[in-house]
């Protein structure tokens, strides 16, 4: 309200400027409607960057440029051509089972949204989350990992924890009613489970910061 410039809003509902809707996972990322205050430049758009937080954040750059006068054509496919970062909710599939990688970095707002993404994933397969350390996370850190437990247990068929805090983590999941949950010292003991567990059709998430080095469990499998 203070502000001297013009101001625009921009995010899911019908009160901002810039509206995201419909957002739906495809097979090459996110797809979705988005309502603009400039003629010509609604409609839908598409990223390969996965999560329905990632459609916000698309929307985000589509109104910054819609405001300095770029056409739809020259956005919607810049959009579409962006780099997807290694270790970022990259998606992949190895030996059948479909991989969603997000080991790059964690704290509790990107877990949640990586527990999310693999929720989209499911269509009827069972889903296994593997989390490690977020790390830098102070005095909240206890406090963030029981929360990621329960979260996991609410969509996930099997939890693996590793590291500092993979016993909070899943008494946190067993006490939200999740059976299958494993703590863990190291990622790569993670990697015997989840041969035992993992069968073609399943789906299984990554995520951690990145002392956790989780990535090589998907190299190792």
């Amino acid at each position: 309200e203070r502000s001297q410039a013009p101001v625009v809003t921009v995010g899911f509902g019908a009160a901002n400027d810039w509206c995201v809707e419909n957002v739906r996972m495809t097979e090459s990322g996110m797809r979705f409607a988005l309502h603009s205050p400039i003629a010509g430049l609604c409609g839908d758009y598409e990223t390969p960057l996965l999560g329905e937080h990632q459609a916000g954040n698309a929307a985000l750059a589509l109104a910054v440029g819609g405001e300095l006068g770029m056409d739809r054509d020259g956005m919607a496919c810049g959009l579409a051509a962006t780099p997807v970062p290694r270790m970022r909710l990259e998606l992949s599939d190895r030996g059948g089972v479909r991989w969603l990688n997000d080991a790059y970095n964690a704290n509790a707002n990107s877990t949640q949204a990586a527990l999310a993404t693999l929720a989209t994933l499911q269509g009827g397969r069972k889903s296994y989350v593997v989390l490690g350390e977020m790390a830098e996370l102070g005095k909240h850190a206890s406090a963030a990992h029981q929360e990621a437990g329960r979260a996991a247990a609410e969509m996930a068929t099997g939890l693996i924890a590793v590291g500092q805090f993979a016993e909070v983590t899943t008494e946190a999941a067993r006490k939200a009613g999740l059976t299958r949950v494993v703590a863990v010292e190291k990622a790569r003991e993670a990697v015997r489970i989840l041969r035992e567990w993992l069968r073609p059709g399943d789906a299984v998430l990554l995520k951690a910061s990145r002392v956790a080095r989780l990535e090589q469990i998907e190299e190792l499998f």
